[in-house]
């Protein structure tokens, strides 16, 4: 007589497969593009393959500070976590000219919207244009034309 063997998987393999599937994405392995031990020309291939045609068209373009931050006149005064998330969204953006805040924390904020709550982390650029000189406050411009 011969022994009946089950060749199914007990239910507990199935829990086990799955727990496993579950902790092996939390497994901490960074994309090429953010580690900085490889060759940058294979962090931009990376980086430049998982972009959507909107990520790059986003980091062409470039946003009023009053469309991310509180402005009081002509500075920032404050972040403001609701402009920043109708403008940059989760595909985020290429830079933000005239903010002139009034504390690093704004920009600070800006910048780590940037960084943890858009798709792949791009950090923004913040920009001034260098001819006109810079006219936050307390109001010194040094003008190179």
């Amino acid at each position: 007589m011969l022994a009946r063997v089950n060749i199914y998987p007990s239910r507990h393999f199935y829990f086990f497969l799955c727990a496993l599937l579950i902790l092996s994405s939390f497994s901490g392995v960074i994309a090429p593009y953010r580690d900085p031990h490889l060759p940058i020309e294979k962090r931009i291939d990376d980086l430049l393959g998982r972009m959507t045609t909107e990520e790059k068209i986003r980091q062409l373009d470039m946003y009023w500070g009053k469309e991310v931050a509180n402005m009081d006149g002509h500075e920032a005064s404050s972040y403001s976590e609701e402009k920043i998330a109708a403008s940059f969204g989760t595909a985020g953006a290429g830079s933000v000219h005239d903010l002139y805040p009034l504390s690093a924390e704004i920009s600070n904020s800006i910048q780590r919207y940037a960084m943890e709550k858009t798709r792949l982390g791009i950090p923004v650029l913040f920009i001034e244009e260098g001819l006109h000189g810079y006219s936050g406050m307390p109001r010194r411009v040094f003008s190179i034309a």
